[in-house]
């Protein structure tokens, strides 16, 4: 007992200390294209096309403007994976006027090989004394984990968190303006959280190493957790039959998230009456008076399910079953609690909203179940 509380006092102070990092999921990553080199390059232009992208040259002159180069006012183009005579490609090759021609390697998982950047350099200086630019950018950009270095001294080294710090420099409201903001505030995201800290996941943090030096205990005590709802689940089912209008004759199903009881014969049609707590996520014996925990009755299925409505509101008048949100305290573990929260279930069971249905239901099954 003391070393599982001194390892939940330890997890605890940790958690407390340290913000929880939920996943963030960014349109690559809800497409699977986090790893396509294409798809991250076809964002990268767009958001630096001053024709498309909604933002003006904002995007591109900030970049230009962190290699000291000033763009202001010129026509841009942008072409993806442009082809040179030597059959080289280079992922964006962009032309400000005759002012700047820019080449740009993005490389998010690979390396450079076979002197890319050394013919891509020649082959853009040469394009530069022919059209007549007046001058050259060559970019290398790298993930902040990607270790490679171009080949060419031409090339200037640009890794993605110098970027994005780039790119935060560009006021935007995401609210004010969704579709113009949009896809350069998920880029920025993306960028940070994936092509900026993916290196730090190969490093444990306080709380995975505290886990992994507990884990033994950690996991003796879910088994235990798991045993004693299991038995609470129980013991509270049968506490409610007690004190319930059902009387003898009911089955029981325990689940993690629901207790239902019915008769044998209503498991035709599905039907049944339910202490519900799918939206908690939690196990009944962990319940507080804050949780959506509720009493309802359900007939599920698609067999019985017309008739069945049909039947209810013929007899009742209504369309939809009960469902009643119950503020009960089983996490206290007091037994007054516990007691009085079996109450109120039981008294819900009983009143007449609900009552009603154990003979409407047995009805329902002999003159339509039965039958067929």
């Amino acid at each position: 007992m003391d070393q599982l509380l001194g390892a939940i006092s330890e997890l605890h102070d940790l958690d407390r200390n340290n913000p929880r990092r939920q996943p963030l999921y960014t349109l690559p990553q809800i497409f699977g294209k986090q790893h396509d080199e294409n798809f991250v390059s076809d964002w990268l232009a767009y958001l630096l096309n001053p024709s498309v992208n909604g933002l003006g040259f904002a995007p591109l002159s900030m970049l230009c403007r962190h290699f000291d180069k000033d763009i202001d006012g010129q026509d841009v183009t942008i072409t993806r994976e442009y082809a040179f005579e030597n059959g080289r490609r280079i992922d964006l090759l962009i032309s400000i006027g005759k002012k700047l021609l820019i080449g740009v390697e993005n490389k998010i998982r690979s390396w450079e090989t076979d002197s890319q950047t050394i013919e891509y350099s020649d082959s853009i200086n040469e394009m530069k004394m022919q059209e007549g630019f007046d001058d050259v950018l060559l970019i290398y950009l790298k993930p902040d984990r990607n270790e490679s270095l171009p080949e060419s001294k031409d090339f200037h080294v640009l890794i993605y968190s110098d970027l994005i710090s780039v790119l935060r420099e560009i006021p935007f409201d995401i609210l004010r303006d969704a579709r113009k903001n949009f896809y350069l505030y998920e880029f920025i995201l993306f960028a940070e959280d994936y092509l900026m800290t993916e290196n730090k996941s190969i490093t444990l943090t306080p709380t995975v190493k505290a886990y992994i030096k507990n884990r033994a205990v950690i996991e003796a005590a879910r088994k235990e957790f798991i045993i004693y709802a299991n038995e609470f689940d129980q013991r509270l089912a049968d506490d409610i039959l007690l004190q319930s209008a059902f009387g003898d004759g009911y089955e029981i199903k325990c689940a993690s998230t629901y207790i239902q009881f019915y008769k044998p014969e209503w498991d035709l049609f599905h039907f049944h009456f339910e202490l519900m707590n799918y939206a908690t996520g939690k196990r009944t014996c962990e319940i507080d008076s804050a949780d959506d925990i509720r009493v309802v009755i359900h007939q599920e299925g698609t067999k019985y399910k017309a008739s069945f409505t049909e039947f209810v509101r013929e007899k009742c008048g209504v369309n939809t079953l009960p469902s009643t949100k119950m503020s009960l305290r089983f996490a206290s573990g007091d037994k007054d609690d516990y007691e009085e929260s079996v109450k109120d279930i039981s008294d819900i069971l009983k009143s007449p909203e609900y009552a009603q249905y154990i003979d409407l239901a047995d009805t329902f099954y002999f003159h339509y179940c039965k039958q067929i």
